[in-house]
């Protein structure tokens, strides 16, 4: 079986060896072994029986096992509905779900059923799942997806983090008013350079200054709200939210 282990299975029938195969991810995964070679060999021999063996009824619940498969989950996803499969392999091991986590959120960035992933396995639930959808150019998919299920916190922590108002924006889209101001103002926060009144108007409306002066009241940092006050020109409410007590 080390062979098997090192990605050869010469000679192998998958479907009828299947209880072997199961036997050497288990021993495998006990031993702390690199099973990453043995799922890419599966995987492009049989992606059916690669699936059976990461998610069938005798998957091996090893978090070593789950983590390791995720190299095959173009075979997996050819064979189980993604919806299924990374809520299946969390399952399986909840000790990988952060690794579950983060290939959903690049691959399926705007799916709706990631928001159970992430209120699961993200300690500020959205907050992976926007930085890692940005990573790989997907984070209006992602911010409209965490939006739906208001995931207010993560937004704003990922918004500050990254210097984007577009969680505001999507959390604007979605009706939720006050979780889009304290995105709005962690992001101006972070970059007091952001376009902050021409994004929000374009988003929210003309009849800016009420949401506007929720953002002021949220901002920490003395620049920014010196920022915006030179910005508020015509807006009483903003320019009263930002003047000291």
């Amino acid at each position: 079986m080390r062979a098997w282990l090192d990605g050869d299975l010469s000679g192998v029938d998958p479907r009828a060896e299947l209880d072997l195969l199961r036997e050497a991810v288990a021993s495998g995964a006990d031993r702390g072994d690199d099973l990453r070679e043995l799922w890419r060999a599966l995987a492009r021999i049989d992606p059916v029986a690669c699936a059976e063996l990461a998610t069938g009824p005798r998957a091996v619940p090893h978090p070593i096992a789950v983590e390791a498969c995720l190299v095959a989950v173009d075979a997996l996803e050819s064979v189980v509905a993604p919806s299924g499969l990374y809520p299946r392999l969390a399952t399986l091991a909840p000790a990988a779900g952060p690794a579950v986590l983060e290939v959903v959120a690049r691959r399926h960035p705007g799916a709706d059923w990631v928001a159970r992933l992430s209120r699961r396995f993200d300690p500020v639930p959205g907050r992976v799942h926007l930085i890692l959808a940005a990573e790989v150019g997907a984070l209006e998919l992602a911010c409209a997806s965490c939006a739906r299920a208001a995931l207010v916190d993560g937004m704003a922590a990922a918004a500050g983090e990254l210097g984007t108002l577009e969680p505001a924006a999507a959390l604007i889209r979605q009706g939720r008013m006050e979780g889009a101001q304290l995105a709005a103002a962690r992001a101006f926060d972070q970059r007091p350079d952001l376009p902050l009144l021409p994004t929000l108007a374009a988003v929210y409306g003309p009849e800016l200054d009420p949401f506007l002066a929720g953002v002021a009241r949220q901002l920490r940092r003395d620049e920014p709200r010196a920022i915006l006050l030179r910005q508020a020109t015509g807006l009483p409410l903003t320019r009263e939210a930002l003047a000291p007590e």
